[in-house]
């Protein structure tokens, strides 16, 4: 049972922390470009900063693509979190915005109170004799969703700064190189 609640990857392929994930082994791979590319670049050897720019070329569409992920148009975090939220994957996340002590209690309630309840309130009063666990279900999913919005939207807007430094890398490395190189290297390949 403890190793289910240490799952940081669920198993859906439509989820932001996927986005996250990809764009981070992206981004290591740029960096790891970036560092080997220094002395190149500081020697001007037209070979290495050649190599260095098709590496931008090649990293800047993922990066893009990635970027685009984490700008939740279609609300999918909003309806990952109500439905997942009495999952064992989400004990953290229900660790944090449930009421003190209610995270894996009145706090998992499921939604219309499962197979064997009525609604939320038969449930709630069934376990735990009370009538507040759909409000602190939903105010603790409200809370995890605005949360979960400027976590993601701000790594999207920090992969499309990203994205602008690599396109001003990418103009400057090409006027270092001069057009003629790069066509010919563009047409070669």
């Amino acid at each position: 049972e403890d190793i289910v609640n240490l799952i940081l990857i669920s198993p859906d392929l439509w989820n932001l922390k996927l986005f996250v994930y990809m764009l981070s082994i992206v981004n290591v791979v740029l960096l790891i470009a970036s560092v080997l590319s220094q002395r190149v670049i500081r020697e001007v050897n037209l070979v290495g900063s050649v190599r260095f720019m098709w590496s931008l070329f090649w990293l800047l569409p993922i990066q893009i693509f990635l970027m685009i992920g984490l700008f939740d148009y279609y609300r999918v975090m909003e309806v990952w979190i109500k439905h997942f939220w009495g999952d064992a994957s989400m004990a953290y996340l229900r660790g944090l915005f449930c009421e003190e002590g209610t995270e894996n209690d009145e706090c998992v309630v499921p939604i219309m109170g499962g197979e064997e309840y009525k609604n939320e309130k038969a449930w709630c009063l069934a376990k735990y004799n009370s009538t507040r666990c759909e409000y602190i279900r939903n105010e603790a999913q409200y809370e995890c969703t605005v949360a979960s919005y400027i976590f993601f939207t701000s790594n999207g807007v920090w992969a499309l700064i990203l994205v602008f430094l690599i396109w001003v890398t990418l103009s400057v490395l090409q006027a270092i190189i001069s057009m003629p190189i790069v066509q010919r290297s563009k047409e070669s390949n």
